[in-house]
């Protein structure tokens, strides 16, 4: 099955993007998975964690456009249906446009045509964690919006987000192949048994991923923000640097909280390198 590369920030930015596709812990959690089995089997977790897991790694692998249920259209109707509640900033020619499948308002939210499926060329992960972004994180989402299209910020949000979902899917071991954002990340996938234990519990119980995603792209949204206040100069191409900051971030709070809830997640908007001490 063949899958296409994508350019993240199409002319502006030199670092290619892959859409990849993929290839219990027992009741007692101090067990290893047997030693011929791989973590990103899945096959140690307990059955609803596994199936929690393998879920994710579908919905991380099966192309957008190919999406049961139209899955795709419907992702993309619940974004319109959240931008056209958003008031965007005055003047915005765009705004006196029908707001269609193919249309300049789709440009607001950072994809980069006029027609949003042609960013879309990973599964259909990455617009269910966007959409969980606007819809979960409404404030927050309009926010982001509204910084990433201002002059001297400036980034294509939407196709980041994309960009962000992969990278944490590969973190999770859904996604293989080498990490995405080159050899500047010293970050590996997570390999603790127990953590990735406990986060595939969070997410057989609500929607961890789509949490971890949102506080993720606040930190790399802000990470942006400051490395541009403190050079404007900085180009597109110097971007791979918050996506590194932020899977930092994640990895950080994934190896060392108790992860008993989502709220655990939200540390990743506001962690720093310093090590935590709560780690059970």
């Amino acid at each position: 099955c063949k899958h296409p590369r994508f350019r993240s920030w199409g002319r502006s930015m030199s670092m290619r993007w892959c859409c990849w596709t993929s290839r219990g812990l027992q009741e007692d959690q101090n067990r290893e998975p047997p030693a011929c089995l791989g973590l990103d089997d899945f096959a140690w977790l307990p059955p609803v964690e596994r199936d929690a897991m393998l879920q994710l790694r579908e919905q991380a692998t099966v192309l957008a456009r190919e999406a049961p249920n139209g899955a795709m259209e419907a992702g993309l109707e619940r974004l319109r249906s959240w931008g056209a509640t958003v008031a965007w900033q005055a003047g915005d020619d765009a705004e006196q446009l029908p707001w269609g499948s193919v249309s300049p308002r789709w440009k607001r939210l950072g994809f980069q045509s006029a027609d949003p499926k042609t960013d879309l060329r990973t599964g259909i992960l990455a617009l269910d964690s966007l959409v969980h972004l606007c819809e979960r994180h409404c404030d927050e989402a309009q926010r982001l919006c509204a910084e990433a299209g201002a002059e001297g910020i400036g980034y294509p949000l939407a196709v980041a987000s994309i960009n962000l979902t992969q990278l944490l899917a590969w973190y999770l071991l859904l996604l293989p192949g080498p990490c995405p954002v080159g050899d500047q990340c010293s970050v590996g996938p997570l390999d603790d048994p127990m953590q990735l234990h406990a986060f595939a519990r969070l997410c057989s119980q609500e929607d961890a991923f789509g949490e971890l995603h949102s506080a993720a792209m606040v930190r790399l949204h802000s990470h942006w923000r400051d490395a541009k206040a403190t050079n404007p100069a900085a180009s597109m191409a110097a971007f791979s640097g918050a996506f590194g900051d932020a899977l930092a971030a994640v990895d950080r709070v994934l190896r060392n909280s108790p992860l008993e809830s989502c709220a655990d997640l939200q540390r990743i908007r506001r962690d720093c390198a310093a090590p935590m001490t709560d780690r059970r």
